[in-house]
């Protein structure tokens, strides 16, 4: 498990752009949403992108809904979840 981490930590440091794709129900949004917190995590300025008209990334992501425009998320938001992520 630690050595996955560190594999993470080592795509989100030297990468701009992560893009997670595969068939449908094989856990994209909620991958995505887990790869976007971590960067988060990591100080990184995060864009997390869907298409899917379903509220998952919504809902992987702690939020009532998914506006159609950029949508920052407030941090307090992952400091009352115990995430702390770097301003």
């Amino acid at each position: 498990m630690l050595r996955a981490v560190q594999q993470l930590s080592d795509v989100i440091r030297n990468h701009r752009v992560v893009v997670c794709l595969g068939s449908g129900g094989v856990g994209k949004t909620t991958t995505s949403a887990a790869i976007a917190v971590h960067a988060a995590m990591e100080g990184r300025r995060v864009l997390c992108l869907t298409i899917d008209p379903a509220r998952r990334l919504a809902n992987s992501l702690g939020l009532s809904e998914i506006t159609r425009g950029e949508q920052r998320i407030a941090p307090e938001l992952f400091e009352s979840r115990a995430v702390r992520c770097s301003r």
